[in-house]
């Protein structure tokens, strides 16, 4: 035992040991030289960096430039090959603070420098305690390229008495894992692709009166951004090129008063070209002032079609809505997205209503409040005869659809069995409800076209902005409908109808499978097989081997479970003759 003890107590000496406090200091010539420090944790990861004098200092002053590349300032860490240890930074602020246990008096650290963090691939966390505001003719800066590449980094939190007025070009450009992130108020400007490529960020609050200027490509193929709210942005007055383009994910997009009268493609033009497109997103104005038709251009300039608009190229032309200001009396859009005031939602005293709303396959209904379409059109490409295709509308579709020869009927999941699944057809369909919708008489009928295309138009319909659930369960199995495209990672494990009629289960190996919007799919339980034919009429039962008649030679009836009835019952019976008899 004593040894035992022994060698624990040699081994933590051997762990102790290996823990280590690099400390490094600000390099160079001048005054200020070795007042920032940067304590690196070599077990933990995490460095704290501080200011040991009192006077303001830029975190890069006076530190090593590159000798080649970029002409941009080079931390010690980096110099020391540490940069692939750092997994947290934590940056103090001034005032008295215990790091590492031992008190400091600091000072303000005014800037993040140059490249500070770029490359720091293992770093997750940020904490920035220090102010990060203009003292004089410095400060005020996170810079250049600082986090650029930190491809684990996921939280970044500023301490609340930071008073940051700019983050620079491509900041955090390809943060891959940054999800979320609330910008300072005190922020003027975000510059050019500065959190560009992060594919990960959901959630950007925009808390920021301050801000005057979002720059080019800013948060560019941030496809995960589920929305743009710039509302409390009240000084915004330019939203530069690409600046929210391919955000594809976001469905709502809100702006402050201050960006409405930009000039048109000028120098205080407000929005520069194709700052949201590729965006799903419906424009809500309903907060804004616009009381007259002077600034009505604004929204046919910037949200329209045209070559020269923000949005030219986009999706948001016809699956999304335009709120206009509950008070706005001035003169109605026309052309483009707005023909025949496609799309746009006027408060009429009560309720939302759009005169005619028109979506199709992979176009999601992008709703901020629940609206009454006094008409909607859904079209949906090369629809042929003899063909199946899932669908789920947010209206109750017509029992069967008949037009220029071409016709169709709905059908609804009834069972599973083994590999095979069976549907049944539906009288009278409902709204957001998944269905089969099988084109011509039967699943033989001939072949023919009706123009490649397939309509179906409602009256005064009732929109959703978030439907209810959308699925019919039977035998484990449920067939649940979308209203929004799902991508590649969202389809895995779900069963996808082929153009064969059978319905195949995606895998992520398979490279582009989606599932466009009205449209269902089918879920089954993890042991269910890889591909699922289908079938007409009733599941089949348990009920397989019954005796085929009685000792007196007279033929008997059974239940679905095998059960002898005395005589055929209301339901589905089953005779001693294999025969399958339905009584209502």
């Amino acid at each position: 035992m004593k040894k035992l003890i022994t060698l624990a107590v040699l081994i933590t000496a051997t762990l102790t040991a290996q823990a280590e406090i690099k400390t490094y200091s600000n390099v160079g010539a001048g005054a200020q030289t070795g007042y920032v420090k940067a304590e690196l944790d070599t077990e933990t990861g995490e460095l704290n960096i501080y200011n040991t004098h009192i006077v303001p200092i830029e975190m890069s002053h006076d530190w090593e430039p590159y000798t080649s590349g970029p002409e941009y300032i080079k931390a010690p860490w980096i110099e020391d090959g540490q940069r692939e240890n750092i997994k947290k930074v934590i940056i103090w602020g001034a005032g008295d603070h215990t790091i590492n246990g031992n008190t400091h008096t600091c000072g303000k650290i005014a800037s993040i420098g140059k490249c500070a963090f770029e490359g720091c691939t293992n770093l997750t966390e940020v904490v920035i305690h220090a102010t990060l505001g203009k003292s004089g003719s410095i400060g005020g800066y996170i810079e250049q390229r600082a986090f650029y590449g930190c491809s684990s980094l996921k939280k970044v939190t500023f301490g609340n008495d930071c008073e940051l007025q700019t983050i620079d070009e491509s900041a955090f450009f390809g943060c891959t894992a940054l999800e979320e992130i609330s910008i300072p108020i005190s922020v003027t400007s975000i510059g050019t692709s500065a959190f560009s490529n992060c594919s990960n960020l959901t959630t950007v609050n925009f808390s920021c009166p301050a801000l005057t200027t979002i720059n080019e490509a800013a948060f560019e193929n941030c496809k995960s951004l589920t929305s743009i709210d710039l509302s409390a942005c009240t000084a915004l007055t330019q939203i530069g090129k690409n600046a929210f383009r391919y955000c594809s994910a976001a469905r709502y997009i809100k702006l402050p008063n201050s960006i409405v009268n930009g000039d048109y493609d000028g120098a205080n033009q407000a929005i520069k070209r194709s700052a949201f497109v590729g965006c799903t997103s419906s424009l809500d104005l309903s907060e804004n002032t616009l009381n007259d038709a002077t600034t009505i251009p604004f929204i046919d300039t910037y949200f329209g079609r045209s070559m020269n608009s923000p949005l030219s190229g986009g999706r948001f032309d016809n699956n999304s809505f335009v709120y206009l200001p509950k008070t706005y009396t001035g003169t109605k859009p026309k052309g483009g997205i707005y023909d025949n005031e496609t799309n746009i939602a006027y408060w009429d005293g009560a309720k939302w209503v759009c005169p005619r709303f028109e979506i199709g396959d992979y176009s999601a209904i992008n709703l901020k409040y629940d609206v009454t379409a006094e008409k909607v059109i859904y079209q949906r490409s090369g629809i042929s005869a003899s063909t199946a295709y899932s669908v789920c509308l947010p209206w109750a579709p017509q029992t069967s659809y008949s037009a220029d020869g071409f016709s169709g009927k709905y059908y609804q999941l009834n069972g599973v069995s083994g590999s095979t699944i069976y549907f049944s057809e539906v009288a009278e369909p409902e709204a957001n409800t998944p269905y089969l919708f099988i084109t011509g008489d039967d699943w033989t009928a001939s072949y023919y076209e009706m123009n490649g295309e397939y309509y179906s138009e409602a009256q005064n319909v009732a929109l959703k902005a978030t439907p209810a659930e959308m699925s019919i369960t039977k035998n484990g199995y449920k067939m649940a409908g979308t209203f929004a495209e799902l991508d590649k990672d969202e389809t895995a494990g779900k069963y996808v109808l082929q153009a064969d009629a059978s319905w195949q289960k995606s895998d992520e190996a398979i490279d582009g499978v989606t599932i466009p919007a009205f449209n269902a799919y089918i879920v089954g339980p993890e042991s269910s097989p890889s591909l699922l034919s289908v079938a007409f009429g009733e599941v089949p039962t348990t009920a397989t081997a019954i005796q085929t008649k009685d000792l007196d030679g007279t033929e008997q009836w059974y239940d679905l479970h095998g059960r002898r009835l005395s005589a055929p019952q209301r339901g589905i019976n089953i005779s001693s003759k294999g025969k399958k008899v339905m009584i209502k």
